[in-house]
């Protein structure tokens, strides 16, 4: 292969040259004067179409946290939903699936959420205080949340999900391990202890 580099390249400098000569050889000695300019100058329409994009962003009016929601009840009719995958289950105690998680979370509330600002915010707790000692931490429940059915939430029932979570699922015990109980003191005030 190295042979016919070499052969290849004392023809490429034997053609550098004789471009070069041919290309003077083939110039003409003639000059071209220019003897007058003219300039037209005329007047086009053209019609200019003006195209705007206009991007719109839907955002939702604040509302009050605090406030329940209220909406005239309806009944029947038909919800469909796409979803990027297959779920297998609504218990968000016991699936792992990111999907499932968005689909319990738009039906499912909870103690807290996070604002645009990652600060926790209330949702079904009205109030939450931690004990001088940092050992207990002191939550309270909104009144007047009912679940579907009409049965008023109420401290026993956060009790419970919380151990559910604790026995059901994996993140849930290794959280509990650092926790010594979890009581309710009356209808709308609980402690974790």
């Amino acid at each position: 292969m190295n042979r016919y580099l070499r052969k290849f390249g004392r023809y490429a400098l034997l053609a550098l040259p004789l471009t070069i000569v041919f290309a003077v050889a083939c110039g003409s000695d003639t000059v071209t004067t220019v003897i007058e300019t003219v300039i037209v100058e005329r007047e086009v329409q053209v019609e200019v179409t003006r195209e705007v994009e206009k991007i719109v962003v839907a955002t939702a009016a604040p509302s009050d946290a605090a406030a329940p929601a209220r909406v005239d009840d309806r009944f029947g009719g038909e919800l469909k939903v796409a979803l990027g995958a297959a779920i297998t289950t609504l218990d968000v105690h016991r699936t792992t699936g990111t999907t499932a998680y968005e689909v319990a979370f738009s039906v499912q509330e909870r103690m807290l959420a996070y604002n645009a600002d990652l600060v926790p915010t209330p949702l079904l707790i009205d109030s939450w205080t931690l004990s001088d000692d940092g050992m207990q931490w002191n939550f309270k429940l909104r009144s007047g949340i009912e679940f579907h059915n009409g049965v008023p939430l109420t401290a026993e029932h956060a009790v419970n999900s919380w151990t559910r979570w604790a026995e059901r699922d994996s993140y849930g015990s290794i959280i509990f391990g650092f926790i010594d109980d979890v009581t309710a003191i009356d209808d709308l005030n609980f402690t974790i202890d």
